[in-house]
């Protein structure tokens, strides 16, 4: 957070309860310790947050996004990544990974 110290961030959202939670709370008790989480980290690094829901029907490019996002697990297991290191040598590239899984510093993938 100590980038967005003493900024606004302008969060735009789809989710209408997401606004409303972060505006004026939430009666579900986790929701609502998050969204005083979240205050509290705000108030402590003077950040200003601003929500702004956004019906999807308007927000087709974040909308469409959303959905391009790559779900599959990609990764070859340890002991095989591990066998094949041991018979080439390092690698210096990930070549079956996403930022979740990667197995090395660098690494491709869709994204």
């Amino acid at each position: 957070m100590h980038l967005a110290k003493g900024h606004t961030i302008k969060w735009y959202t789809d989710n209408q309860s997401v606004s409303r939670i972060v505006e004026v709370g939430s009666m579900k008790e986790d929701l609502q310790c998050l969204a005083l989480h979240t205050f509290s980290m705000c108030l402590l690094d003077n950040i200003r947050l601003e929500v702004e829901w956004i019906p999807r029907s308007a927000n087709d490019r974040a909308d469409f996004l959303s959905r391009v996002i790559d779900y599959d697990d990609r990764r070859i297991k340890r002991d095989n990544f591990l066998m094949a290191e041991g018979k080439w040598g390092s690698h210096s590239v990930d070549r079956f990974a996403n930022h979740e899984n990667t197995q090395l510093p660098r690494f491709n993938s869709g994204f």
